[in-house]
């Protein structure tokens, strides 16, 4: 079967043909019909791989600090070689997608051969033909939901997290920092519980989809009258910002201290810096949440692959499936949008790829005047997320 892999040490992402994987006791095999391309996290995956060692270092000290623990018990030659070994690996990509059911293991009875299932997870929902999905990790789709919409489920449950943290009731100011894909969720899923919206995104393409979407003002972060533009629309601030930008800057959540209103709730769904100022949050005696991806079972082994369930109240995927039916059109709409937009990024990447394998091969001198453009462009990219990344080293003291 054929699958899109990662080479963990150069981020190089291409086909391969695999073997199928094995069903085992406790889960079901899914041929795919659709996965979902989460282009931020994906594209912010890849940036990471691509970094040096100490780059890599940087960005996850957690993974250092297991390394030296592995290297104080077992000796840093051993500690050495894991690493390498590690770097040498093809890792799948994706985490969310939809299918068929095609064969159910020892001990599942929720599932039989042919039925429409919605799949989450890193390591099991992959860009792949064909899947192994604990059975805590599927969900039925119900008949008047496409395939193509339910592979969204996974990263809409996201979005249904973050907002479930936020408390946000009807009437309230929700303040959406981050347009993306799941950003536009979040959006969806305020609008539909009866908040007044406010999204936000540095990226001004990104801010005139929200408004498409159903945001009733949406700004640019850029500006620097957002916060007043804030305060215009909402008299005393947002009742509750949800961050589901990812960046290593602390801008996100310094900007939604900003524009809280006094005893607002911030939620962080996205990866960002945390270092937010102390006064501001003081001052205005705010609270700070973090969503942990789609809520209950994650990272719990038992739930997810041992198949030791939760109460059904907790569950979120299923939640999106149900919720996709009552909501086709806009589905549909934000499919198109997501695909057009995730596309172009794509499409941007192998452009760049291009240009620079033509500079190597013939030199700046044979580029078009549209191509010197495309890659000043992808440079100037370059050096906001290398000024990022400085920043980050600063304020980590390196």
């Amino acid at each position: 079967m054929r699958a899109i892999l990662e080479n963990i040490r150069s981020g190089e992402v291409s086909g391969h043909e695999v073997p199928q994987p094995e069903l085992r006791p406790g889960g079901v095999l899914v041929r795919t019909a659709f996965s979902a391309i989460s282009a931020g996290t994906e594209l912010a995956h890849r940036e990471q791989v691509e970094k040096s060692l100490l780059g890599k270092a940087l960005a996850r000290p957690d993974l250092v600090r297991q390394v030296v623990d592995f290297a104080r018990t077992a000796g840093v030659k051993a500690a050495y070689q894991k690493v390498q070994s590690r770097l040498d690996t093809l890792a799948p990509l994706g985490y969310s997608c939809a299918g068929v059911v095609i064969a159910a293991g020892q001990g599942v009875s929720e599932f039989q051969p042919g039925d429409r299932v919605a799949c989450a997870g890193a390591g099991y929902a992959s860009h792949c033909e064909v899947n192994f999905i604990p059975k805590n990790l599927a969900v039925r789709v119900p008949d008047a939901v496409t395939l193509e919409a339910a592979s969204l489920s996974a990263i809409g449950a996201i979005a249904l997290q973050g907002f479930r943290q936020s408390q946000a009731v009807l009437g309230e100011v929700v303040a959406v920092i981050g347009a993306g894909l799941v950003g536009v969720l979040t959006i969806q899923l305020a609008k539909a519980a009866g908040c007044r919206v406010i999204a936000i995104d540095r990226d001004s393409q990104r801010v005139e989809s929200a408004r498409q979407f159903g945001a009733d003002l949406a700004l640019n972060s850029t500006d620097r009258n957002t916060p007043q533009r804030v305060q215009e629309f909402a008299r005393y601030g947002a009742d509750v910002a949800i961050i589901t930008a990812a960046t290593p800057s602390a801008e996100p959540v310094e900007l939604a201290a900003d524009i809280c209103r006094d005893r607002g709730r911030i939620v962080v769904v996205g990866t960002v810096d945390l270092g937010v100022s102390r006064k501001t949050m003081y001052m205005k005696e705010l609270s700070l949440v973090l969503s942990r991806s789609y809520g209950p079972g994650r990272y719990d082994s038992q739930y997810e692959e041992d198949g030791v369930d939760y109460s059904a109240s907790l569950f979120n995927t299923s939640s999106m499936t149900e919720s996709a039916h009552k909501h086709k059109k806009l589905n549909k709409r934000m499919i198109r949008k997501a695909q057009k937009r995730e596309e172009a990024e794509l499409a941007e990447q192998e452009r760049v790829d291009h240009i620079l394998a033509k500079v190597s091969a013939h030199g700046m001198h044979s580029l078009t005047w549209w191509e010197k453009r495309s890659l000043r462009k992808a440079t100037d990219r370059q050096r906001r997320r290398d000024l990022d990344l400085k920043e980050e080293m600063t304020r980590k003291g390196f």
